[in-house]
């Protein structure tokens, strides 16, 4: 018992990131009726200027075109490392509203989940470009010095950590409750005409929640930077333990999504304890904490889900206009009869780039399928695509069914996965769909493609495909 209530102290430092995440995104929605998918990329873009800045005193701009490094002093003091990052998260979080999302503001749903999602990647690459790829370790911010509480010792920057969460959390509690124009958002959301006749501009309070959203995010990610290496996968993807909070408050509580980001950190690093314990099953060590989250989102949204909160816009989402499809039989078949003489012709890293392209395109043909005929949202395609490649490589390698046996079992495995994941889709649709195909396939990717109970270490082989004696094989 004193090891689970250690590991849960140790994660209070994980937890403080989804309840500030988890706070960010319900202010942001409060504001935009936007669930913003980078609010982590977003946070841990002014962790690395700040981490740039303090060791080298220049300033990284988010452009590629112009040079993007800026020397300011050659000995940054932390209050102005603290304030340049922050002022950075600003700037950069009110270019993404005012450039990309107020334009959406009358766009469909899809357009604005695919733009956040968007914006995710862009800033990966951003960091990726400027920073490298390789984790950082930050000096320490808070006080880490150990502290005792009933014969258990670990570090007091968590307790630090959660403090600050909890009083920036209370303070946005406070301002949507009490100040004038914290209740003209609160207003907003529920109607947006209303509050326009009342004399606000739903555009400004909108811009307002997001810089607010922006600064609370990065000002903890900075402040937990220290606690672990600085990873920008780390900290982008934190942002789906961090939605799994916010829906447990229902995208309008901000202490109850507190106490659910801290509460789920805790959680997860208690799990993350007993997979150690000889009894714990081997197949069930790695990953589970990742799938944690997702199983979270799942039970809320359909407990929930329908009940979750609409932003009152003033204008309602169009859905797309439903034209006649016609069969372009000609184009089909240049196209198929192109690809077979192209991959009978081709070898090596022709081939190889001719295969990817082809099976990017049938990913991209399941999303015509879902979103254009049903009206549905999946950011899951690739990884039951990955399931079907998984089932393949077992079937191969253990049970010796090759093409086209194989390939037809594992299609219908990925199926069967596809289906599972789409079970939620009876009761929410939209954002929240998203949501939970996201985490469905970060859980996908960390429970079964990354546990070496079910890949081994040197990957998952599968035969070379052939057809009446021809080699379809790279």
């Amino acid at each position: 018992m004193t090891q689970i209530f250690l590991f849960a102290l140790i994660g209070l430092g994980a937890g403080s990131v989804y309840a500030a995440l988890g706070a960010g995104v319900v202010v942001g929605f409060r504001g935009t009726g936007i669930i913003n998918f980078s609010a982590g990329a977003l946070a841990v873009w002014s962790a690395y200027v700040f981490d740039e800045l303090q060791k080298t005193g220049n300033l990284i701009l988010p452009i590629v075109v112009v040079p993007h490094s800026i020397h300011l002093t050659d000995d940054p003091s932390f209050v102005l490392c603290l304030l340049v990052a922050l002022l950075s998260s600003l700037v950069l979080t009110l270019a993404v509203h005012l450039l990309v999302f107020n334009p959406l503001r009358s766009a469909p749903v899809l357009a604005r989940v695919v733009s956040s999602v968007g914006i995710l990647l862009v800033i990966q690459a951003l960091i990726l470009m400027h920073f490298g790829g390789d984790p950082r370790a930050m000096k320490p911010i808070l006080p880490n010095e150990t502290v005792t509480i009933s014969s258990i010792t670990f570090p007091r920057d968590r307790l630090w950590l959660a403090l600050i969460v909890a009083v920036v959390g209370l303070s946005l509690w406070a301002y949507l409750r009490f100040t004038r124009i914290g209740l003209a958002t609160r207003g907003a959301a529920e109607s947006e005409s209303t509050i326009s006749l009342a004399g606000f501009s739903p555009q400004l309070l909108a811009g307002l929640t997001w810089a607010i959203s922006g600064l609370v995010t990065s000002l903890v990610v900075i402040l937990a930077g220290p606690l672990s290496s600085l990873s920008a996968s780390t900290y982008i993807f934190a942002i789906i333990p961090a939605l799994a909070a916010a829906l447990i408050g229902r995208l309008k509580s901000v202490s109850i999504t507190l106490i659910a980001g801290l509460g789920l950190g805790s959680f997860q690093s208690v799990v993350q304890y007993l997979t150690t314990k000889d009894w714990w099953p081997g197949w069930a060590r790695i990953g589970l904490t990742d799938a944690v989250p997702f199983l979270v989102i799942v039970v809320t949204l359909i407990l929930f889900g329908q009940s979750l909160p609409n932003r009152g816009s003033l204008r309602v989402d169009q859905l797309p206009r439903v034209t006649q499809p016609k069969m372009q039989i000609r184009t089909m078949l240049l196209v198929g009869v192109c690809g077979i003489i192209l991959m009978a012709l081709l070898g090596g890293s022709y081939r190889f780039g001719l295969m990817t392209s082809l099976i990017v395109s049938m990913i991209m043909l399941s999303l015509v399928v879902l979103i254009g005929l049903v009206g549905q949202i999946s950011l899951a395609q690739a990884a039951i695509a990955g399931t079907a490649g998984f089932a393949l490589s077992k079937f191969s390698s253990v049970s010796g069914l090759n093409f086209p046996l194989g390939l037809i079992l594992s299609v219908l495995v990925s199926i069967v996965v596809g289906v599972v994941v789409g079970i939620p889709a009876l009761r929410i649709r939209g954002t929240q769909l998203a949501v939970v195909t996201l985490a469905s396939g970060l859980a996908l990717e960390k429970f079964v493609f990354r546990n070496s109970s079910f890949v081994s270490p040197t990957g998952s082989l599968i035969s070379k495909p052939t057809i009446f004696g021809l080699d379809l094989g790279v």
